[in-house]
């Protein structure tokens, strides 16, 4: 046996029998034949259809729909722009058909899912494919279940894209998405697949997880990667060496009817993946159309959350043509004398009885010939039909149950003069109004301008921080390992941050943290500000949600410097440092960790701030 290929099928091994494996794993013996001038390989069982086999693979999942419309759900051999045909598992069925699977995992973690090059089954181990990284794709679909079958699926959503991209490009910043929103962005619109409705078409940014710089060797942009090599350990890992460090605690999918963004610190219509080291699976009731799904895996509106789900991710590159199926009906008189409807469907020739529906477009694209009116009058009283007479040289078309003459040159000429005299009338009284249009579209644009080359100073700073950001990670990754930077907990509250202000009725106070390792991040800031923020005494304008807030006392570390001690001090009405605490300070490359204790008392709180 040759596994799955074959061999060249050609002049000199005409007639030769192979036995091969098929897509489905089976033995066949396949014969190397000359059809139609042609030489390709036969299926010696009387299968005729061999498209979708490794000797005779299709483009793409709907391509071998187009080629075989009784195509069930299964393995198959797609090219794309592969080199080499590759196996897949498509589904023929779900929305017309033309999926690929390209993802599942078994439980609500996505930050260790592993990526490979073997064909992803619906129940075999979880894993990415990295095959198809170049691909092309219009729809990327996400299907959760509570059970391993697909009968038990609690949310099925699909992101039709603007435009097709690559799958390896699937997470961007761009196009919706930000430089706080990574996510799957360029969104034409989303469909619930069990409701088969269209819910959305204003979800800009389906939100994956933090920003990171597009050259961070972890998250969303790890995640693109992983989509077109090998990823052993998942997307959110820094491996330097034999040592491999968590660094990202997000990663999810998600999509919401009523906002603009979903997912990490936005709600959501349906939700899987993790949100700041919480993993689990949300959703509503079906045909639902409001938000379940809130920060931190929290159900809201009588939403579901579970952490034991089950998930399939799909991509489809092109639609299936029987998307489009068009239909054409007719009504022919019985030997009876009785008038019965009939219809042709799609590529089918033979007619149906019935009419077709409101919602399947009419098929009326051919042009019947005929000599004369005589033999006109032979051809099916079809409206919408055009049929052309030889004998007057004119195109009819039928409406309203007769055969009428399409009009002639001139007429259509005289209507055309008269349209263009009125069109010159409206020209002439927006005349005035577009010059004064056009006035302040100048100005607007002077306006726009100036933005701009503010923008332009400000991207240039961004770029010079981006290095620096790039340099970290390089240091980073050849810093010695410690355990500090990957055990700790975080301060991620936004009333955590300098610049959150409340009254004195919500004071809060550090006195009950426990001794150890914390790291600032989300809406808190990124770090312990190292600067005093003196303030008058006002009970109903207290920062940090706070009386004494903290500061350090000193630069930070750089890397090199390993740990070291700070002073925190606490700030109180105008005193920068009224009281204070030593802490150990590390710099772990692009973030740091502070081992905090518990401050002299109440109202002494640390806070963060955004650098």
């Amino acid at each position: 046996m040759k596994g799955y290929d074959p061999g060249p099928c050609k002049r000199k091994t005409h007639g030769k029998e192979v036995l091969v494996k098929n897509r489905a794993d089976e033995e066949k013996i396949v014969i190397c034949v000359k059809d139609k001038g042609a030489y390709e390989w036969k299926s010696t069982d009387g299968s005729q259809n061999t498209v979708g086999e490794y000797f005779n693979p299709g483009y793409d999942c709907s391509d071998i729909l187009n080629k075989r419309q009784d195509a069930k759900d299964g393995f198959y051999w797609i090219t794309l722009k592969l080199s080499k045909p590759k196996r897949a598992w498509c589904d023929m069925t779900t929305d017309g058909g033309g999926f690929i699977l390209i993802g599942r995992k078994n439980n609500s973690i996505t930050w260790s899912v592993p990526s490979n090059d073997i064909p992803v089954e619906p129940y075999g181990d979880p894993h990415w494919s990295s095959t198809f990284g170049d691909a092309p794709i219009l729809d990327f679909r996400v299907q959760m279940a509570t059970k391993e079958d697909f009968k038990s699926t609690v949310a099925h959503w699909s992101f039709r894209l603007q435009s097709t991209r690559p799958l390896k490009k699937l997470l961007m910043t761009t196009d919706g998405c930000d430089q706080r929103s990574a996510g799957i962005g360029n969104i034409a619109y989303v469909k619930d697949l069990q409701t088969e409705r269209i819910v959305t078409t204003t979800l800009r940014c389906s939100k994956f997880g933090f920003a990171h710089h597009s050259s961070s060797p972890f998250g969303w942009p790890k995640m693109n990667s992983c989509l077109a090599k090998s990823c052993p350990w998942g997307f959110a890992y820094l491996v330097a060496g034999k040592y491999k460090h968590h660094i990202d605690h997000y990663g999810a999918f998600s999509y919401s009817t009523t906002g603009n963004i979903s997912g990490m610190e936005y709600s959501a219509t349906a939700f899987v993946g993790c949100d700041n080291q919480v993993c689990c699976a949300c959703y509503g009731p079906l045909g639902g159309k409001n938000n379940y799904c809130a920060q931190n895996c929290k159900a809201i509106n009588g939403g579901t959350v579970t952490k034991n789900v089950f998930t399939w991710f799909w991509v489809r590159s092109s639609l299936p043509k029987r998307l489009w199926k068009k239909c054409m009906e007719y009504e022919v008189k019985r030997k009876d004398g009785k008038m019965i409807w009939y219809k042709l469907v799609g590529h089918s020739i033979v007619p149906v009885q019935g009419r077709c529906s409101k919602q399947t477009a009419l098929l009326h694209d051919g042009v019947v010939v005929v000599p004369d009116s005589t033999t006109a009058q032979k051809v099916p009283a079809i409206d919408g039909l055009l049929e052309y007479r030889k004998d007057k040289q004119e195109l009819y078309v039928r409406s309203n149950k007769t055969w009428n003459a399409v009009a002639q040159k001139n007429e259509i000429r005289e209507d055309a003069l008269a349209t263009d005299s009125k069109l010159k009338d409206i020209n002439q009284k927006f005349s005035k109004q577009n010059k004064k249009n056009l006035q302040k579209a100048l100005e607007v644009d002077s306006k726009l301008n100036d933005i701009d080359q503010k923008l332009s100073k400000q991207n240039q700073t961004i770029d010079l921080k981006l290095v620096e950001f790039e340099k970290n990670i390089f240091k980073f990754m050849n810093f010695q390992n410690r355990r500090e930077c990957s055990s700790y907990k975080w301060l991620n509250n936004k009333d955590r941050n300098i610049k959150y202000r409340s009254g004195s009725s919500s004071l809060l106070c550090d006195s009950g943290i426990s001794s150890g390792w914390y790291r600032f991040g989300g809406s808190a800031g990124t770090q312990l500000s190292t600067t005093c923020v003196p303030r008058k005494y006002d009970l109903n304008n207290l920062k940090c949600r706070t009386h004494g807030v903290s500061w350090l006392k000193g630069a930070h570390p750089s890397v090199s410097d390993g740990k070291v001690t700070r002073t925190v001090c606490f700030s109180w009405d105008n005193n920068c440092c009224s009281n204070k605490k030593n802490i150990e300070v590390i710099n772990c490359g692009f973030f740091y960790i502070y081992k905090l204790v518990s401050p002299p008392g109440c109202s002494y709180r640390y806070c963060g701030t955004d650098v």
